[in-house]
């Protein structure tokens, strides 16, 4: 098992003073007195009450608040978690992926390491080295069979990866990802897309699409590519490649756009015969806004101002779906209205838009609203299915994880009141 570093390794980055707190007077004081309650019960929880990937969401979410509080107290709890998710790795059997798996504890350990406080060239040299060994033995398999997605994929990988720049391991480990995409590439009449075959879904959804489908969504789908290949682009990793597959992916996304009048610009995914039945709800997972995140992304990468503007016309015209329409249930970054929060913050953090921040403003306020009778922080999630499809009659669970539960809501919260660069995004591709 690879070894990664421990507490005594953990970052302690100053606070970065371009990042503006975005809430004020009493919006500010509700987003703090929210995030202390969650603060309070996430500190009371125990090793054995989460799952392993909550242990690394706990580690991350610790870390942040002693950034930005440096409160000696969270610098233990992010000590402890951290301690307890590389002791456990050598007892677990842990899947690759991004989220919950190898390369999302090593993604763990390098953004919350701090250079300025260590030598690289010491004794114990770079821990995360065999990780990169074990993951690009894993990308340099071909033919690639395996999920090419952020969660669990080639796309995850790559934002693992990323994060180990300039070193030379990680370029390498990056065209090595963007090749095994162009392998996979289908190239269709109306751009390049990537196809998910009925292997890989869950068997509610392979009854609906018994021939897999093509997946909209920047967690499982072809969006999350576009916004990888895009920051290949931007640190110059086989640039003519992800050029060309970036443009032809962005021509089969808008080709795939719904006329006016269906409550959605973009389904969750299509299949050759037919799209998804119901209008897409907002979220980063899935629906417009993922869709408008990554034709940003691509519009920064090769300057193209047309993407750019749409990308911005869709999260605006969003804004017109604040009621049931929006689909939005609970508060999480995956599906909820933290997730929106956040995004519509960053989008006004980066534009200065009047606009985005209205409406991060209001998605800000929807978690608030939120309380449940138990939860972290009074904070549930809402899981509307089963395995098999059918209606959850359990719907709400306590969760303490970084995409759907109490430690991604209490990392939004803190970037919408503290100076502190929430550069912890950067593992949802944003």
């Amino acid at each position: 098992m690879p070894h990664l570093r421990t507490s005594t390794d953990l970052n302690t980055s100053s606070v970065t003073a371009e990042w503006l707190p975005l809430l004020e007077g009493s919006a500010a004081l509700e987003a703090t007195d929210r995030l202390t309650s969650i603060t309070a019960d996430l500190s009371r929880v125990g090793a054995t009450e989460v799952p392993f990937g909550s242990q690394i969401d706990l580690a991350l979410y610790f870390t942040y608040l002693f950034r930005a509080l440096r409160d000696q107290r969270h610098l233990a709890m992010a000590s402890r978690w951290r301690d307890t998710v590389v002791s456990r790795m050598a007892h677990l059997p842990l899947r690759p992926g991004l989220y919950g798996g190898l390369a999302g504890v090593a993604w763990m350990t390098e953004h919350t390491y701090d250079r300025t406080m260590h030598d690289e060239k010491s004794e114990s040299g770079d821990a995360n080295e065999e990780v990169d060994r074990a993951l690009t033995n894993l990308v340099e398999r071909r033919p690639w069979e395996r999920e090419y997605d952020l969660i669990g994929g080639l796309v995850g990988f790559g934002v693992y990866f990323l994060e180990r720049l300039p070193r030379p391991s990680a370029r390498y480990a990056l065209g090595q990802i963007v090749e095994r995409l162009d392998e996979l590439a289908r190239i269709t009449e109306v751009g390049i897309c990537w196809y998910t075959p009925v292997t890989r879904l869950p068997e509610w959804q392979q009854r609906i699409a018994p021939k897999g489908y093509y997946n909209l969504g920047l967690a499982h789908g072809i969006p999350g590519i576009v916004a990888l290949l895009s920051r290949c682009i931007r640190n110059a990793i086989s640039v003519d490649v992800c050029s060309r597959l970036l443009t032809g992916t962005v021509d089969w996304l808008l080709a795939m756009e719904k006329p006016a009048g269906h409550g959605c610009r973009f389904d969750v995914w299509v299949t050759h015969t037919r799209a998804s039945e119901r209008a897409s709800r907002l979220a980063w997972c899935y629906g417009d806004v993922s869709v408008a995140m990554a034709l940003y992304s691509a519009g920064v990468a090769t300057r193209t101002s047309r993407w750019i503007d749409l990308s911005h016309n869709i999260l605006i015209e969003c804004g017109d779906r604040l009621d049931d329409r929006s689909g939005i249930q609970d508060a999480g970054i995956c599906h909820g209205s933290a997730g929106l929060a956040h995004i519509y913050n960053r989008f006004f953090q980066d534009s200065g838009d009047l606009r985005f921040r209205r409406l991060a403003e209001h998605w800000f306020g929807r978690i608030v609203e939120v309380h449940a009778p138990s939860g972290y922080g009074g904070f549930q999630s809402f899981f509307p299915r089963t395995l098999d499809g059918s209606e959850n009659k359990v719907a709400w669970r306590t969760d303490a994880s970084f995409l759907t539960g109490s430690s991604g809501i209490g990392l939004v919260l803190l970037a919408g009141v503290s100076r502190l660069a929430p550069d912890w995004d950067r593992r949802l591709l944003l």
